[in-house]
């Protein structure tokens, strides 16, 4: 099974905006548009929004910087293409003051699945891509994961922990690949 990573950098395309509008700007097109590309597969649809693991992961600029990651999403479809998928999406966001307005800094999906999973990260990175952003499908050995607690209610056992992508080696692969500042805000 091929496993690649849609790498997505804001880069520029937030530069010199007011953050409330940076923060609609980004809300709208990750949770709004983002949720009409993907369709998840329909047992999963009561933890959609629930996150499976968060965690302050440093600062950035003079905002904490925080990992949002909702892990091993099954999908049925991408854009136009029907077919399975498993993706794990890690949200990169400094804290906002609002809890229902998110600010950019860096979005990473891991997609897998059979004989379509490049065409699908295409259609992600298309996605991203029309929105300014700068994208790179990467497909390697990525073996930096550790174990954590899960933060959600979907993994029910208690004692079960789920591994996770190491979030700052993810940041230093966006630096390397698309030129994802590792200090400076997008706005």
């Amino acid at each position: 099974m091929t496993e690649l990573f849609v790498i997505c950098n804001p880069g520029e395309v937030y530069k010199g905006m007011p953050e409330q509008e940076v923060a609609r700007k980004y809300t709208s097109m990750a949770i709004d548009d983002y949720d009409k590309l993907i369709e998840f597969e329909e047992s999963y649809m009561p933890h959609v929004e629930t996150p499976d693991f968060e965690a302050k992961i440093g600062a950035k600029g003079n905002k904490d910087l925080m990992v949002t990651a909702f892990i091993r999403q099954p999908i049925v479809r991408v854009g136009p293409i029907n077919e399975w998928f498993t993706s794990s999406s890690y949200l990169f966001n400094p804290a906002s003051g609002d809890s229902e307005l998110l600010l950019p800094d860096l979005d990473i999906v891991q997609i897998s699945g059979s004989t379509k999973v490049r065409e699908a990260a295409e259609e992600i990175k298309q996605f991203y891509e029309q929105y300014g952003w700068q994208v790179c499908v990467f497909e390697g050995d990525f073996n930096k994961r550790k174990k954590v607690a899960p933060t959600s209610g979907r993994y029910k056992q208690s004692y079960l922990n789920i591994w996770v992508l190491e979030p700052e080696a993810l940041r230093k692969l966006a630096h390397e690949k698309t030129g994802y500042s590792l200090d400076d805000l997008c706005f």
